[in-house]
């Protein structure tokens, strides 16, 4: 049989074929569908499940906004930002006024765009965001299984779906970091090109005037680069230097504040102590917890099996961490990210989802990893659990697709939002 640009052939009786085809391909069963090279495999990654995928985070995030992208209190000071740029309340607001808790690139992006068009700008953002994710995802593993399991798990995320539905600067950082990350493991045998190093340096800059975490992010790359004998730490430094200084010219050279007066603005977020009181641990490991067990599930329960599942998949997979640069750097990335956060900013629990969603598709991408170079008895059964597993977070976004949709549509009915859209002059008068 011909199909998918290659030579397949089958030992499925006919009558079952078409009913079977996508079990019997992923789980390569006792019913089997055999693929005569990994080339094949890999036009079947990009042709089947890949737009698979792609139709269903498409569609979820199409009907989330059919009323527009949904605003919160972050909206307003982006859309504040870039009525700025666009010169729409020069002389009401001064720069350190509209500027003060966010940095300036998402608010100028954002500014280009009329409001109508912004939604479709983010379902946009978020092909481009699957993209790349799927592009790591081909460089990180040869397993067809497996690349196909993650993608459609990072596909089907709600979390990932839900920062393209309200009007945040998430979009758009994703798109800088899943970029960064995609060249670091492109580069990490081979050492990274001049090209290369420029458009990560770049990257990572505009990290940081997105948003200000992005930081958090950059120190793990430099850190990923620095233990990578391909690498090395002068490259490394190349990258994280002119991070930092553009991070300062920012928040301590151009905004007006007195260097002790912004230090304490930038500090705001961590009052309370996150190191003293150890709700973060608890928030985060509540919101991680529902990627893998559903959210009505007692928390406590919820939080020790999610521990138990990452601790027995790390510690079967010590030794593949250890010989695989790609186990490394996303680990390292992930960790640098994560530990940091938890110990900045004492969060809102209701935020930890939004907080944990950049490195979401790295975890999934690191484990599914890890777990196609590991055989284990019972690893048939484990294939099987996991594609059970993927109606879980099918039906989650499913689920929050159908609530934001009507929140969103209510909320258009507030006067406040309406005035928000009619006065709204991106690019309105240019």
């Amino acid at each position: 049989m011909k199909g998918f640009g290659g030579s397949w052939g089958a030992d499925c009786n006919s009558s079952i074929y078409l009913c079977t085809l996508h079990v019997v391909i992923l789980l390569n069963g006792s019913c089997k569908l055999k693929l005569n090279t990994s080339f094949n495999q890999h036009k079947l990654f990009w042709r089947l499940i890949f737009p698979s995928g792609m139709i269903f985070a498409l569609v979820a995030q199409l009907v989330a906004t059919s009323c527009g992208l949904g605003l919160t209190f972050d909206s307003y000071l982006y859309l504040e930002g870039a009525e700025w740029f666009n010169g729409a309340i020069e002389g009401t607001m001064t720069r350190q006024a509209v500027f003060q808790s966010k940095p300036p690139l998402f608010p100028l992006f954002i500014s280009w765009f009329s409001f109508d068009i912004l939604p479709y700008v983010y379902t946009v953002l978020l092909l481009a965001n699957l993209f790349i994710v799927a592009k790591i995802i081909s460089a990180s593993s040869s397993s067809f299984f497996w690349q196909a399991m993650a993608f459609l798990a990072i596909a089907m995320f709600a979390p990932l779906i839900m920062v393209h539905v309200y009007l945040w600067s998430e979009p758009v950082f994703l798109l800088l970091l899943y970029g960064s990350v995609l060249i670091l493991i492109k580069s990490g045998k081979t050492g990274l090109s001049t090209r290369s190093l420029v458009i990560l340096a770049a990257l990572a800059m505009a990290m940081v005037m997105t948003r200000h975490v992005g930081l958090f992010v950059v120190i793990g790359i430099f850190l990923a680069m620095f233990f990578n004998p391909h690498i090395g730490w002068r490259s490394a430094l190349v990258i994280l230097l002119p991070t930092i200084l553009v991070f300062l010219v920012w928040n301590f050279g151009l905004m007006s504040e007195g260097f002790s007066e912004r230090l304490t603005t930038l500090k705001a977020p961590v009052a309370g102590g996150s190191w003293a009181r150890l709700q973060n641990i608890e928030y985060y490991l509540g919101a991680a917890s529902t990627w893998l067990l559903p959210h009505n599930l007692n928390k406590l329960l919820r939080i020790v099996l999610f521990i138990i599942v990452i601790k027995s998949i790390l510690f079967l997979t010590r030794r593949n961490i250890k010989r695989s640069y790609i186990a490394r750097t996303l680990l390292i990335v992930i960790a640098s990210y994560y530990f940091m956060m938890h110990t900045s900013f004492l969060i809102d629990e209701s935020s930890a989802d939004r907080y944990l969603v950049p490195i979401y598709p790295l975890a999934i991408i690191l484990i599914f990893h890890l777990l196609a170079q590991v055989s284990v008895q019972g690893h048939k059964l484990l294939k099987y659990l996991v594609v059970i597993w993927l109606l879980y977070p099918a039906g989650r976004t499913v689920k929050n697709t159908i609530f934001w949709k009507d929140k969103i549509c209510n909320e258009a009915q507030n006067v406040t939002s309406v005035n928000i859209k009619d006065n709204y002059k991106l690019n309105r008068d240019r």
